[in-house]
């Protein structure tokens, strides 16, 4: 059965009988059964309360079970229930209220003389819930809410902000990535567990969004990352078989997964891959099989190529003449 009270304010919400709250939009509702705790209807009939939240300026019927404003120049009695033209010798003006008790010395205005009652701060200081603070403390950031200081809790997953915007230190698995807290690092940066930030990826000094922009000491700039600096060393020398080649070389040539290409110069000084083997591969040398006796028919020279995309310049090459040092006019063009 719908009560008159219901009827007459589906209209507007100043329509709302006593007792009643426009808490959902077209639609008033009786306080003192939607929420026990929170049995009175504010003045305006926006809102079910607590008694002590009624507001400045207003009073509590009890039997109405609804808070109903004063006049401008009234304060509300210490019990609440009642407006007064002056407070009693034995009470004091606190806003628009008339206290009993002392507000303590963190509060400009309150509804109990706890640390933990207050409604208003003093001067410079901020307040979380019902207390007053110097400063916010860490989790929160200050910020006005109609020109009152207080603090807000700062965003999930942070653990400390100077704004809603800001995040200093993340939590929860996160990672700090230009004041936002994010579950992974995403190229050209990296997870860093111990700063829980995005840093720039390995070998890369500075980044940008998208690339790498300069990088460390030892490292190139490589497209849009940095690589490593592969400079070794390598030395060629043949053997008393004219088609086995010794190869020296330093330790990065196996680190930088190199690759070696063999080409011979003839005569007519054209330029020919030769087929070829590698034998006894270590890390300090290796031996070059040419596996194409033929193709030392019209030789006047040999070239070997090492390359590598790791390699900061792609390859080293090394060319020897004295490998068969051959006499025939031909050769002199290419032999220099």
């Amino acid at each position: 059965m719908v009560s008159l009270d219901s009827l007459s304010c589906l209209n507007s919400r100043i329509e709302c009988g006593y007792g009643n709250a426009e808490v959902t939009a077209g639609s008033c509702q009786r306080c003192q059964e939607l929420n026990p705790l929170k049995p009175f209807a504010s003045p305006n009939h926006n809102a079910c309360v607590e008694m002590q939240n009624c507001g400045e300026g207003t009073k509590v019927d009890l039997i109405l079970m609804q808070c109903i404003a004063c006049l401008p120049d009234e304060f509300t009695s210490p019990d609440l229930q009642s407006c007064l033209r002056k407070c009693p010798s034995d009470t004091f003006e606190n806003g628009r209220s008339c206290s009993n008790f002392s507000c303590h010395s963190t509060c400009k205005k309150c509804f109990g003389s706890s640390e933990f009652n207050c409604t208003l701060c003093n001067e410079g200081l901020f307040k979380i819930e019902n207390r007053c603070f110097p400063a916010c403390p860490i989790g929160f950031y200050p910020t006005l809410n109609n020109e009152e200081k207080i603090c807000k809790t700062c965003p999930v997953n942070c653990s400390n902000c100077p704004s809603n915007e800001t995040c200093y230190d993340c939590t929860n698995n996160t990672y700090n990535f230009l004041g936002k807290c994010i579950s992974n690092c995403s190229f050209p940066y990296q997870n860093d567990e111990t700063s829980r930030t995005c840093i720039c990826q390995a070998g890369c000094s500075q980044c940008n969004l998208v690339q790498c922009t300069a990088c460390k000491q030892n490292f190139f700039l490589n497209s849009t990352n940095c690589a490593k600096k592969y400079n070794f060393s390598f030395n060629i020398t043949p053997t008393k078989n004219s088609l086995f080649f010794k190869v020296d070389i330093s330790s990065n040539f196996l680190e930088a997964n190199a690759s070696l290409m063999v080409a011979a110069i003839e005569k007519n000084g054209s330029f020919r891959n030769l087929s070829f083997s590698l034998q006894n591969m270590n890390e300090t040398s290796f031996y070059i099989l040419i596996n194409d006796p033929g193709s030392f028919k019209n030789l006047c020279t040999l070239q070997f190529s090492i390359s590598s995309e790791k390699f900061e310049n792609g390859s080293y090459f090394a060319f020897s003449k004295d490998f068969l040092s051959p006499k025939d006019q031909e050769c002199k063009a290419f032999l220099i």
